[in-house]
């Protein structure tokens, strides 16, 4: 999705500045050779899937309690039932198959209600994994074995390099991008577009959508807030049904730490405040023509608007609105369509559009300023155009733009299309420092950019994300998350 832009002002070539050697030292110099390298490296593949099995159990092997694997990080007690109905005494020495011990030909035998269950088990799934399970269970309750008792441990402080993959529809998985594992799992619903981390308060915050009957029934929507060593959540604060599942950038923790604004579309265009601090939904602010909640400023949020500008709302002490201002109108919804996926600098926020123009906007004493573009195309880059799903990505220490790219024709809707390539950009010389090729021919719909003892690049390409030294190009591993999505810092 894309919200159209015109930018009057293009630069005609690539200006020629340093750039910060610590970092690039090793990355392939960009100047007038043409010439293009291809990185490559050893691949590390680290499998970590979900270890629950896909099937529902059968009558008689309910799972008794709740656990979601996520590697031994919840803290939950399942409760395991110390009492069975006993199977029969057998007529030869129980196995733990009992399953495979035949009767002698011509008798008869009923089994016992466990065994009738796991022979159902068995016959009903090929594989024989949940009917195997069920049997050793039988057998280890008939016999008096103490059932253990499953326990998790929390999760510590989160590191630098943990981040989040978030499906279009679903639960979001947190993994760590050091080394591949996964390290927990947010139960989320399927109108869930993103979740927000508010590290001062050690909880994260989804903007939840439920129905009494999954798919259909009554509606209530929620602020649900899930703490950090659980991943489990702790309360919720009840939101007008309005919420828009749609959008990484519909959910923002404000500045100052205790609002979050939640984007509403029905389709008239609002945000619900909600006080974190106290629990509460403090009210809603119609937004007609404008979208996205990008923090900024004082208490305030950024949002793009249709009529070519950018439009600030700034709230007071108890979160209502006092402020709201507009940008002059730097864009046309005719021309050159601005990406509604940008990156967070450390100043504000950096723009790009369709025809890869780079402009940044910041919100300074209450006012909107959006800086001059410069194009992130030079006059050898004829065919490539930037595209993806989330196709900017921001390093705020070295000051470096990454932009997923691909070949397409001036002037066609591929804005879309996963990108080849990852380019490497010095904002402040306005210049291409390194491409990164993906290997194997892969392309990449989103980006995400990690701190590390250096600094990764992380790309998701189907249900994998590929880890690369942002420095060297080097790909570091591959991480089987299992699912797409966006990739989000946790």
């Amino acid at each position: 999705m894309g919200v159209d832009v015109e930018v009057a002002v293009r630069l005609d070539r690539e200006v020629e500045a340093p750039v910060p050697g610590d970092l690039i030292e090793h990355v392939l110099e960009e100047g007038q050779t043409g010439g293009d390298v291809r990185l490559a490296s050893a691949v590390d593949v680290d499998g970590h899937l979900d270890g629950r099995l896909q099937r529902f159990p059968a009558a008689g092997c309910r799972a008794v309690g709740h656990f979601s694997w996520a590697k031994a990080k919840r803290t939950r007690s399942i409760p395991v039932p110390t009492t069975l109905p006993a199977a029969p005494a057998p007529r030869r020495p129980a196995l733990p198959f009992a399953l495979a011990v035949a009767p002698p030909i011509g008798e008869t035998r009923q089994p016992g209600p466990l065994l009738e269950v796991c022979a159902m088990q068995w016959l009903s799934l090929k594989r024989g994994i949940a009917a195997a399970a069920c049997c050793f269970a039988g057998v280890s309750f008939a016999n008096g074995v103490a059932p253990e008792t499953v326990m998790a441990t929390e999760l510590g402080p989160a590191a630098p390099t943990w981040f989040v993959v978030k499906g279009g529809m679903g639960s979001a998985y947190v993994f760590n991008a050091a080394d591949g594992e996964m390290l927990g799992t947010l139960s989320l619903t399927p109108w869930t577009p993103t979740v927000r981390r508010h590290v001062g308060r050690n909880e994260i915050y989804a903007a939840e959508t439920h129905y009494t009957r999954r798919y259909g029934g009554e509606r209530s929507d929620v602020l649900r807030i899930y703490e950090h060593a659980t991943l489990n959540p702790v309360a919720e604060v009840v939101v007008p049904t309005k919420i828009t599942a749609l959008h990484s950038h519909y959910l923002a923790i404000l500045p100052g730490g205790r609002y979050v604004a939640v984007f509403n579309m029905t389709p008239a265009q609002s945000v619900s405040i909600v006080d974190v601090e106290e629990r509460r939904f403090v009210g809603e602010i119609s937004t007609p023509g404008c979208a996205t909640t990008l923090p900024a400023g004082e208490r305030g949020f950024l949002m793009i608007c249709g009529d070519g500008t950018l439009q600030w709302i700034g709230l007071d002490e108890n979160g209502a609105e006092a402020a709201r201002v507009r940008s002059a109108s730097f864009f046309s919804v005719e021309d050159d369509p601005l990406f509604d996926q940008p990156v967070a600098t450390a100043d504000g926020w950096q723009f790009l559009s369709f025809e890869g123009l780079a402009m940044e906007a910041t919100v300074e004493d209450g006012q909107i300023a959006v800086g001059e573009s410069w194009s992130i195309l030079g006059e050898d880059d004829e065919g490539w155009r930037p595209g993806g799903d989330q196709p900017l990505a921001f390093h705020a220490g070295h000051d470096l733009l990454v932009v997923l790219m691909h070949q397409g024709k001036k002037g066609e809707d591929t804005q879309d299309q996963d990108g080849e390539e990852a380019w490497v950009f010095n904002r402040g010389a306005e210049r291409r420092i390194g491409r990164i090729k993906f290997e194997d021919d892969a392309k990449a719909s989103v980006l995400l950019v990690v701190e590390d003892e250096k600094p990764l690049l992380l790309a998701g390409v189907g249900g994998t994300v590929q880890v690369f030294e942002l420095a060297t190009g080097k790909r570091e591993r591959i991480v089987q998350t299992g699912a797409g999505g966006a990739l989000l810092r946790y």
